[in-house]
């Protein structure tokens, strides 16, 4: 069920739940809408290819090293454009 949103007891919401076991090394990014759909001066989106491309990245990393170098690399994408949605991010690291 996505976060902040009442729990709905009807299949045809769209929503199912699941769930999962983190293990050493594993990492969970949560994100609004507003961190991928977020647009530069060209009005380019910066999408989830950028966005799984970025985590890719080859250093094991803190979480709060990797929410920092997200939301820079968004922002130097984005540069001086206004966004027209928030953009937030949460990262866990399981260690």
């Amino acid at each position: 069920m996505p976060l902040g949103i009442p729990a709905i007891n009807d299949e045809a919401s769209g929503y199912g739940e699941t769930s999962l076991q983190l293990v050493p090394d594993d990492s969970l990014i949560i994100f609004t809408d507003g961190l991928v759909e977020a647009v530069n001066y060209e009005g380019t989106e910066y999408g989830e290819e950028r966005l799984l491309q970025a985590l890719k990245f080859p250093i094991k990393e803190t979480a709060a090293l990797m929410l920092e170098r997200l939301l820079a690399e968004v922002g130097r994408f984005v540069g001086e454009t206004h966004q027209q949605d928030d953009i937030t991010c949460l990262v866990f690291r399981c260690d």
